[in-house]
């Protein structure tokens, strides 16, 4: 098939549905644009496949793009059932090349920059637009925030510009809740203890319970 003109176009009617057609046009500056729907008489589609299989790629009319899936909720959302693999990658190896940039606008409400959540849609980490993260995990386990390099044998640090802030029992549930210290562990609680600092005032060095505003022992 061969059209030519100013702005060719290929229509395609479907007699399933009354006034339903689509449209393949040759736009200006070298341009290929596909329709779907150009009556707007139902919900069009863009729908991409091998083999006669299920949807590799989907773009609905609401603008939402779905790879790996033809119900996409967000203007892309992607799919997969992958062991030992990645979802995505990402790689720019230009001198002086950057990641990935996110922008969360808006001037009200909660903006998140990001969110994970785990198999069970049970959030794990954000990090809102005022620079907060958020580490979260079950009521029952201990959260933890890990630094490590090259499988254990090296550092972690916190480090702040300025003032750093550390609080605990910040929804004021706890009685004697501390800030602890320890050396020698991967595992909270099962290490060397060096000094603590409870919610009372009490510091303890050598001494998980404090009795005094300093106690060592």
């Amino acid at each position: 098939i061969r059209a030519r003109g100013a702005s060719p176009s290929l229509y395609l009617r479907d007699t399933d549905v009354s006034g339903l057609q689509h449209r393949i046009l040759g736009g200006g500056n070298a341009g290929l644009e596909y329709h779907a729907d150009t009556s707007n008489v139902g919900a069009g589609y863009h729908r991409w496949d091998i083999g006669g299989g299920s949807s590799l790629m989907y773009l609905n009319e609401s603008g939402n793009l779905g790879i790996g899936t033809s119900s996409p909720t967000a203007q892309l959302h992607v799919t997969a059932s992958k062991a030992a693999a990645w979802l995505a990658v990402l790689d720019n190896s230009a001198n002086n090349g950057h990641g990935l940039y996110i922008k969360a606008g808006g001037t009200s409400g909660t903006r998140y920059i990001t969110q994970w959540r785990d198999a069970a849609g049970t959030e794990r980490f954000h990090m809102d637009d005022t620079g907060e993260a958020y580490f979260q995990n079950d009521i029952a386990t201990d959260g933890e925030i890990i630094f490590d390099n090259n499988n254990g044998v090296g550092q972690g640090f916190v480090k702040g510009g300025g003032n750093l802030t550390l609080i605990i029992d910040s929804n004021n549930n706890q009685n004697v809740a501390a800030l602890i210290v320890e050396k020698d562990t991967q595992t909270a609680g099962s290490g060397t203890e060096l000094f603590r600092v409870q919610e009372d005032g009490n510091v303890g060095i050598g001494t998980n319970s404090p009795a005094a505003t300093l106690d060592v022992n």
